[in-house]
């Protein structure tokens, strides 16, 4: 009986053995499983931790960029205030250029033609007078208006217009104070001249009446005189170009539908306003200036502005002359019908406006008595056989008035 008992007591441990063992075993690898796990989760951890601080760092990279971005925002803001003053300052200054050059040019312009208007009036030549009266006409305000600065403005060169109109009228009425009844009475006589003491070659002693007229007459002569500034201007805004004849006759021809009430004066330019408080005067100068084209001609076709002997031959005896047209280059012919040309606008104007056009007796008659003498046949050109022919129209218009 012992040996059976101590057999199965023998197998049972082996047994129990065995399964302490296999136990034991699975313990063993649910430790490492544990290790392992605990190793991963650490890792995870390790690796959350990466993360977490990968994130702050992220966090703290939008928050600089935000700043960054504030930063710029507020460097933007400041640019544009910057930007602000800097076209503010620019817009005062461009402001106060323009005023000083607006103030310069209008100085300036008064200065000139105060000292070009005392020169004129002490000159004793009438041809010096004559070109003196030019230059006036370009110192005027509205002869240099630019349509830049403070000539950008509604109705700026009219007003320029209006105020140049308002200072020539002043100062011609202390010139045309002289009647029917003075000494050389006639109006219209191109042939006053300024006077000086009777000299060898001299017309006249000296007058106070007849420098006024010769001045007078000079005036008129330059009454279309433009400046080149004005022309290029005008060109450039497209434009039409102003001279003091353009505002005297603009003015003249108005009156009559002013007159009728077909307009009213507040639906005109300021100019014509101006030139029609003088409008008997304005006539006077007009026809002054019919006459004075015609005797600047002659004077440079002939001797007779410097020569006594001439002068006689042409205006006291009435001696025939001759106009040798062969001896005229085209330039020149054509230089000499432009002043006929502008005679013909003031024909136009007063038989427009039904006013008696009046030619000085004298210079019609030294014109009447004058040959045109052809150019040779072969000789000119086809341009100067124009240029001659023109002339010889405007001439003949000229004379039938």
């Amino acid at each position: 009986m012992k040996k059976p008992i101590s057999f199965l007591l023998t197998m049972t441990s082996i047994s129990f053995l065995a399964v302490a063992c296999k136990e034991t075993k699975q313990l063993e690898n649910m430790h490492d499983n544990t290790a392992k796990m605990s190793d991963t989760t650490q890792r995870m951890a390790t690796t959350t931790d990466g993360m977490a601080k990968t994130t702050e760092g992220m966090q703290k990279t939008t928050d600089g960029m935000a700043k960054t971005t504030d930063g710029l925002a507020r460097v933007s803001g400041e640019m544009n205030e910057k930007m602000s003053n800097v076209v503010s300052t620019a817009d005062q200054t461009y402001r106060l250029m323009t005023e000083l050059y607006d103030a310069g040019r209008q100085a300036a312009g008064l200065d000139l033609r105060k000292k070009l208007w005392d020169s004129m009036a002490e000159e004793k030549k009438l041809d010096k007078k004559i070109v003196m009266s030019g230059e006036y006409y370009l110192a005027f305000e509205f002869a240099v208006w630019s349509g830049q600065g403070q000539d950008l403005e509604a109705n700026r060169r009219d007003i320029l217009a209006k105020d140049a109109v308002l200072e020539f009228f002043n100062h011609l009425k202390t010139i045309s104070s002289w009647n029917s009844d003075s000494f050389w009475a006639d109006a219209i006589n191109p042939f006053a001249q300024p006077g000086k003491p009777l000299q060898s070659g001299d017309f006249y002693s000296s007058n106070e009446t007849l420098n006024e007229k010769a001045m007078f007459n000079a005036l008129s002569a330059g009454l279309h005189k433009t400046n080149r500034k004005q022309d290029f201007s005008a060109s450039n805004a497209g434009a039409e170009v102003w001279s003091m004849a353009y505002l005297i006759d603009s003015a003249l021809r108005i009156s009559p539908a002013l007159r009728s009430g077909e307009k009213k004066i507040s639906e005109v330019p300021l100019y014509v306003d101006e030139v029609l408080k003088n409008e008997a005067l304005a006539i006077r100068l007009m026809q002054a200036r019919y006459n004075m084209l015609g005797l600047i001609l002659l004077g440079r076709v002939t001797a007779i502005s410097h020569s006594l002997v001439e002068g006689a031959k042409l205006k006291i005896f009435g001696m025939g002359w001759d106009l040798d047209l062969q001896k005229l280059n085209p330039s020149e012919l054509k230089f000499y019908k432009a002043h006929l040309d502008e005679a013909a606008k003031v024909r136009t104007l007063l038989k427009d406006l039904k006013i008696p056009l009046e030619m000085n007796s004298s210079l019609k008659k030294i014109w009447s008595n004058a040959r045109l003498l052809g150019m040779k046949s072969g000789v000119q050109t086809l341009d100067a056989e124009k240029a001659k022919a023109d002339f010889q129209s405007a001439l003949q218009a000229y004379l039938a008035n």
